[in-house]
């Protein structure tokens, strides 16, 4: 549901009606050969065509003004969060809708990590998510400017538009602080939830160490520097492979 109003895009145009009395007095004497019925028509008529003259300065515009409410979820499904807290934003999702959504109100789900995806479009029926994701995206990397921007694209018109980002805030591709300026500029509410787990250990391959040059098939020798930032040790298996006429072959 909504309302119209009317709305003036360049109101100070409007200083111009004050003009209206001296336009009478200077055209009032010059009209008078016209007689009484004639000059006050002249008059009249010049009135109307400079207050529509004003108003299309002004530049009128009739604006709806809706209580309709969609909101976007943004759920970071990036593999730095552990799979049970994923979970858990689907439980919080579902939970919020059950609970705060009104009548007509919109609600849609994006997931994201390196890319984007819409899980769910803007409905207004109070859907639940299942626990599983059905969207494919790409885990590996966190990358909340490109859902910013899939949500944006994704509001219906005529709704007031908030996003609600669920996320650990470890973005590694984009820039999600500009993304999230021209939202607000474009009249989008934002919140965002952090997500909070134990910290885990990460395993990083920091360089590799090769000679400049060798020859082909000479032995040469590899080293790779690996940390590991956790506190315990960290099981695992580190796999070379070498680019080979356009394919790749796993070193032994």
């Amino acid at each position: 549901m909504g309302e119209w109003t009317l709305g003036l895009d360049a109101p100070w145009f409007l200083v111009l009606l004050a003009a209206l009395p001296l336009m009478w007095w200077w055209s009032f004497r010059r009209l008078a050969v016209l007689g009484p019925v004639r000059q006050w028509l002249a008059l009249i008529a010049r009135s109307v065509v400079w207050t529509l003259l004003v108003l299309a300065l002004a530049q009128p515009q009739l604006i709806r003004r809706s209580d309709q409410m969609t909101v976007i979820f943004l759920l970071d499904q990036s593999l730095s969060i552990p799979q049970q807290q994923r979970r858990q934003m689907i439980r919080a999702v579902n939970q919020a809708v059950a609970r705060h959504r009104r009548g007509s109100d919109r609600v849609g789900v994006i997931v994201f990590g390196r890319d984007a995806a819409l899980e769910l479009p803007p409905l207004d029926e109070s859907l639940q998510l299942p626990e599983q994701i059905e969207s494919l995206i790409n885990p590996e990397s966190t990358n909340l400017e490109a859902a910013m921007k899939l949500a944006a694209a994704s509001f219906p018109e005529g709704t007031m538009r908030r996003v609600v980002i669920i996320s650990d805030g470890s973005q590694n591709l984009g820039n999600a602080v500009a993304q999230a300026q021209l939202l607000a500029q474009a009249g989008v509410a934002i919140d965002a939830v952090a997500v909070h787990y134990p910290p885990t250990g990460e395993v990083l391959v920091e360089r590799l160490v090769v000679p400049n040059q060798v020859q082909r098939d000479q032995v040469f020798e590899l080293r790779a520097v690996v940390t590991n930032t956790g506190q315990s040790p960290v099981p695992g298996r580190l796999e070379l492979y070498l680019r080979s006429g356009g394919r790749m072959q796993l070193l032994t």
